[in-house]
């Protein structure tokens, strides 16, 4: 979704159900011409005082899912401080959560987290 109108859908990412055994990785497909900065949303509890902010479609189902709170999925980690910015104007009256990827091969996940979580 576009950032200032989260209604207009800028993007779509496809994630592959298949294994590719060369990378250990489910491939992931952006379709042409597709923006990655904006975000999309998953509906959770509206009751709950706070709104999470992941990296990555299927973080995100895991936080909805685990915890019922409604979800701001980025679509990667560069740029992560303005955006979750631009969630906290969005979405007023909530707590930001900022749920960072554990990345074992870089710290790419844990350094963008802590640097909007300073920033926010």
């Amino acid at each position: 979704h576009d950032i200032d109108d989260p209604k207009r859908i800028i993007s779509f990412q496809f994630i592959s159900s298949y294994l590719d055994h060369h990378t250990d990785k489910y491939p992931k497909l952006m379709l042409v011409d597709s923006i990655t900065t904006g975000f999309c949303t998953i509906e959770g509890d509206d009751s709950l005082p706070y709104i999470a902010v992941v990296e990555g479609y299927r973080t995100g189902l895991a936080i909805n899912f685990s915890l019922g709170f409604t979800v701001a999925v980025l679509f990667g980690a560069s740029g992560v401080k303005s955006r979750t910015k631009r969630i906290k104007e969005i979405f007023p009256g909530k707590e930001i959560l900022i749920c960072g990827d554990n990345n074992e091969d870089s710290l790419t996940g844990q350094k963008a987290a802590h640097t909007a979580a300073f920033h926010t």
